[in-house]
């Protein structure tokens, strides 16, 4: 197995914006093909991509890095730092794959993007988001999102400490065509 020493990404300005539609057994066409992209699917990339980060996660409040105005404490995953700088495993996964992803570490009342596979992103999830709601109350959300101005079956999953408290979350998104 490859370890991955990971890190965070540059910030730039996206809005996270999640259609409240899709439910867990939804189908949504694709305009590629008539393929057709569901909930499942996503799913399945999301356990993919969450096999590469088997440890216990935990954030290291005396270590903190500035992202954007925010001072996030370092965020790993067994032995894995996942706030340096790049982060390989998301490179990785979605040139593998043509997914996004994304890497959240949480703040306060803030889910804070330390890495992506977006072109540019804001530096917080959107409080206005159905993801956001979830991921604030320990749940995963599974549906369409828009990013870019481009539609994705997007999966949110929060990451827990060793004593249950959310600290961070992952995206995963299939694009929709």
């Amino acid at each position: 197995m490859i370890r991955y020493f990971l890190s965070a990404a540059y910030l730039g300005s996206i809005a996270f914006s999640i259609s409240a539609a899709a439910a867990e057994s939804s189908a949504i066409d694709s305009h590629k093909g008539g393929m057709k992209i569901t909930t499942a699917d996503v799913k399945n990339l999301a356990k993919e991509f969450v096999r590469n980060l088997s440890g216990q996660f935990a954030l290291d409040p005396m270590k903190k890095e500035q992202i954007g105005n925010y001072q996030v404490p370092v965020i790993q995953n067994g032995d894995w730092i996942l706030t340096d700088h790049p982060l390989p495993l998301v490179a990785s996964f979605s040139a593998r794959t043509n997914a996004i992803a994304t890497i959240f570490v949480k703040v306060e009342e803030e889910f804070i993007v330390v890495s992506t596979s977006l072109p540019s992103s804001a530096p917080v999830l959107d409080h206005n988001t159905p993801a956001y709601k979830d991921l604030n109350d320990g749940k995963r959300y599974t549906g369409e999102v828009q990013l870019l101005g481009k539609n994705y079956m997007a999966d949110f999953n929060p990451f827990r400490d060793k004593d249950g408290r959310v600290i961070g979350a992952y995206l995963i998104g299939i694009p929709l065509y």
